[in-house]
This record gives C-alpha cells, sequence and structure tokens, in this order.
C-alpha cells in the first residue's frame, strides 16, 4: 500500500487507518479523514510512542504493559510505567494498537488491528494469534438478522498451550 504525504508526521498512521476504511463511500471517507487528522494533531509526536507501537508490531506474544516497560528501560532508561500506560492508552484511542482484557489477569496489547482470533491458554493467560481454516465472512453476517451494520466480531479459541499441557 502506498503511503500518504499529506501530512509527513502521521503518514504511518493514516495508512493504517485507509486499510480499515476501504469500505466507504467518498463522503463518509473524506469525514473520516478529517477526523483521523483531528485525533492525531490532538497529541504530539513522542519518540517514546513510536518505539513502544515499533515494539509492538514486533511482538506476536501480546505483552502486558509491564512487559513493554521493562523492554523499553533497555531502549528508554528514564521512562517509568506511567509513561508506558498513557501512551498505549493514546495508541489504543487512535486505533492502532488493540486492548485486550482478560479475565483475572493484566490487559494485554495487540499491535495487530486487522480482525483475528486468539488461542488463549487457560492454566498460564497466554495470548497467541491463530488463523483459523474457514473464511467467516458474510453469509455468516448475513443470517444476523438484527444486525444492520456489523462493524467488528471476535472469536477466541481456549484451553491449555503446550507448555501447560501434560
Amino acid at each position: 500500500m502506498k503511503r500518504i504525504f499529506l501530512f509527513p508526521l502521521f503518514s504511518s498512521y493514516i495508512e493504517i487507518f485507509f486499510e480499515k476504511i476501504l469500505f466507504f463511500s467518498i463522503n463518509n471517507l473524506t469525514f473520516l479523514l478529517i477526523v483521523i487528522i483531528i485525533i492525531y494533531m490532538k497529541y504530539r509526536k513522542s519518540k517514546q510512542r513510536d518505539m513502544i507501537y515499533d515494539i509492538l508490531l514486533s511482538r506476536k506474544d501480546h505483552p502486558t504493559a509491564d512487559d513493554l516497560y521493562l523492554e523499553m528501560k533497555n531502549i528508554f532508561p528514564g521512562v517509568s510505567l506511567g509513561t508506558v500506560y498513557r501512551n498505549l492508552n493514546i495508541l489504543v484511542e487512535q486505533g492502532l494498537v488493540n486492548r485486550i482484557d482478560s479475565a483475572g489477569t493484566f490487559s494485554r496489547f495487540d499491535g495487530k488491528t486487522a480482525p483475528h482470533s486468539h488461542f488463549v491458554c487457560r492454566e498460564c493467560g497466554k495470548i497467541i494469534d491463530v488463523e483459523l481454516n474457514f473464511e467467516f465472512g458474510s453469509h455468516i453476517i448475513d443470517d444476523i438478522e438484527l444486525a444492520s451494520r456489523v462493524e467488528d466480531y471476535k472469536l477466541d479459541v481456549y484451553g491449555k498451550c503446550l507448555d501447560c499441557s501434560p
């Protein structure tokens, strides 16, 4: 996908949003682009936020804020846990990162924002991205009579991971 350089500081962020909004009409697309620009102009660009985002994109293990904090300490020794939490909240608000709330454990964060499924270990809480071998597509969505427009879906698989299995 081509990067849009109308706003160089925000080009990578806008590119991600364009992947999500291709199904909108031109009027909705124009309106959404204006909203996106306003959201991103709300916060200044930050080296620490960019680094947190890069770390999340490179990791597949859905780290907690504490995990990210420990990794950030190696790069930015003076970073605080509060800074990591604040920047994660901003990234979630901007739609660049997903927060995964698991019952009874700390929130985990996922840099992969496209709809996908997870395997969740009931023993240790590990969350792993999984690709399911079937198409969760329009034939299922068409059967949902009460929904006028499905915006998102979530399908998680639960069990014990290889490390926790006997």
